[in-house]
């Protein structure tokens, strides 16, 4: 194993990450459901994870089609790898509900929710050539987890200074984002030992949106929530595919130094997201 000391990360970028664009007709952005999502742009595997952004000068195993392709040629054997991973979501609400003496100086008592999710996240398969290194691989890019519900928080009119009480919410949202992709590595040092090795990797990725977010009424303007009278609803449902790639290159100038140089486009997705809400209801 190449010591850490000695791998020189150049450059890592990461450009045109997943973002989910989500709107209505009426330009409302539900901000509540979305608060608190969380990206993970990790790479796959427990040595990269451990490496840091140093793997990326590393690359050495079948995780590198997705941390830099440019890693593929130094695999001389074919190599499958793969991977399960368990992610808890920790999602905290800090205007989760106060009482009316703690309106006026907008003081809220926060709540921390918790989801978790297992799921088998990256497969991949390496076959080196003798110059060309090709590999195929499944990823799991996204699979986000978040509920929630408030007790709605009170606060005071700057305009005439009267108590209000904010509409209480219960939310649902999960994202998920599934690649299927194909990279290659050639190997450029067997023509010139000055020369980086390059490679590159394409993926198609689906990705699925699942949002609800109820807002309910109350039992008079500062009243307690009721959970039972719903004022508004959004909702997300959709699925849409993008395309993203990645391009890199590894060089060793020395024997235990590497430099690696890596651009990343991830794919992007849009979503609609709509308001509906009872005949005669109010509006928002």
């Amino acid at each position: 194993m190449k010591r850490l000391t000695k791998c020189l990360v150049l450059t890592m970028a990461i450009l045109g990450t997943v973002a989910p664009a989500v709107a209505s007709d009426k330009g409302l952005i539900d901000l509540e459901t979305f608060s608190s999502f969380q990206f993970n742009f990790n790479n796959p595997g427990a040595r990269s994870l451990g490496m840091g952004g140093a793997f990326v000068a590393v690359a050495d195993d079948a995780t590198a089609v997705i941390a830099n392709p440019a890693g593929l040629p130094i695999l001389q054997r074919p190599e499958l790898s793969a991977e399960v991973k368990f992610t808890k979501f920790r999602n905290t609400i800090p205007a989760f509900s106060n009482t009316p003496a703690d309106a006026p100086g907008q003081n809220y008592q926060p709540r921390t929710f918790d989801d978790t999710v297992t799921t088998p996240s990256f497969f991949s398969f390496v076959y080196p050539t003798e110059r060309l290194t090709v590999a195929a691989f499944v990823r799991e890019q996204i699979n986000y987890k978040s509920t929630f519900e408030t007790n709605g928080v009170f606060l005071t009119d700057p305009t005439n200074g009267t108590l209000q009480r904010f509409l209480p919410v219960k939310s649902e949202l999960e994202i998920t984002s599934l690649n299927f992709g194909f990279g290659a590595g050639l190997n450029l040092k067997k023509e010139n030992p000055l020369l980086p090795n390059i490679g590159a990797s394409i993926e198609f990725s689906i990705g699925s949106m699942k949002a609800r977010l109820n807002r309910y009424s109350l039992f008079g303007p500062t009243g307690p929530p009721d959970f039972n009278t719903v004022l508004n609803t959004s909702t997300g449902d959709g699925t849409d595919i993008g395309i993203g790639f990645n391009v890199g290159a590894l060089w060793h100038p020395l024997k235990d130094l590497g430099v690696g140089v890596v651009y990343r486009r991830g794919p992007q997705y849009d979503f609609n997201f709509n308001v509906v809400q009872p005949s005669g209801g109010p509006s928002f």
